[in-house]
């Protein structure tokens, strides 16, 4: 039973390039087809990479954790910046300083729990 959840987590019923538990945890739709941006890149003004990322708020049964690399295959948890709730959706705010050297970014999402 939990292989069957992980593989139903990574299908793309709709063919555009998110699988079903990404789709979940960002709010979106797994039969519609459309383009998906489930995080916001910007370049602050203090130097700063900031990375926003949409997911529905109070969902327990989806982890969203931040890792950065500098590209050496190794990754490594970065700590969350902060965020706020709004509309059902939590934005998830990542702060990595320029000169630290990471040039990689993503977003490790796994299945928790539940049915």
């Amino acid at each position: 039973p939990d292989l069957e959840r992980k593989l139903k987590a990574a299908d793309d019923p709709d063919g555009d390039g998110m699988g079903n538990l990404i789709e979940y945890a960002t709010c979106h739709l797994p039969l519609e087809s459309a383009p998906i941006e489930p995080f916001t890149v910007l370049n602050a003004a203090d130097g700063n990479l900031e990375v926003f990322l949409a997911r529905r708020a109070g969902s327990p049964d989806v982890s969203i954790t931040p890792e950065v690399s500098t590209g050496d295959g190794v990754w490594m948890t970065a700590p969350e910046a902060g965020g706020l709730v709004r509309q059902g959706l939590h934005f998830v705010r990542l702060s990595l300083p320029v000169r630290t050297g990471a040039r990689l970014v993503r977003w490790h999402m796994a299945l928790t729990g539940g049915n």
